[in-house]
């Protein structure tokens, strides 16, 4: 008896390592006929470009505030966003700053306005009013922004002023 238990052990351990090896040819025939497939989309980077600065000369103040509307004004600055073409894009930049005399007391306190519009067109320009609002980029993946804002000059005196209009743009 112990004979054939030994006889029919062997045949169980063959037989379960078989198993076991068939398995495994089974994993490996389901792991080649499967894939994993990996893909990346690699995004450019946003461009950003000053293509006219706001000019704050030869403009008539009413109590000494200055209105440049980026709608309509062709003191307003322009800058000029490229990225990729129909990229969704969100827009936020620095509402309100003021701008410090280099050589001196007195101070400009400006408060930002901007327009925006997919081609180099101000007067079709749309006023650009919260950050939570999509932007995209044109089928050229460009994006045309108009600065102008409101300037109170009643602090101010002639000279030399600095400070820096901070936009941000990011893909969402």
């Amino acid at each position: 008896m112990w004979n054939r238990f030994k006889k029919y052990s062997f045949v169980i351990i063959f037989g379960v390592i078989i198993l076991n090896h068939q398995s495994v040819f089974a994993q490996r025939a389901n792991m080649a006929t499967s894939g994993l497939q990996v893909s990346a989309t690699i995004i450019p980077d946003i461009q950003l470009m000053t293509i006219r600065d706001i000019n704050m000369m030869d403009i008539e103040t009413t109590n000494n505030i200055l209105h440049i509307s980026p709608l309509n004004d062709v003191n307003a600055g322009l800058m000029l966003a490229t990225g990729q073409p129909n990229a969704q894009i969100r827009l936020n930049y620095l509402k309100q700053l003021e701008m410090i005399r280099t050589d001196g007391p007195g101070q400009l306190l400006v408060n930002y306005e901007v327009s925006v519009y997919s081609e180099d067109n101000q007067r079709s320009s749309r006023l650009f009013e919260t950050i939570e609002e999509a932007l995209r980029f044109s089928e050229l993946g460009k994006l045309y922004i108009w600065v102008g804002g409101v300037i109170d000059l009643n602090k101010a005196y002639p000279g030399n002023y600095e400070g820096e209009f901070t936009v941000e743009i990011e893909y969402m």
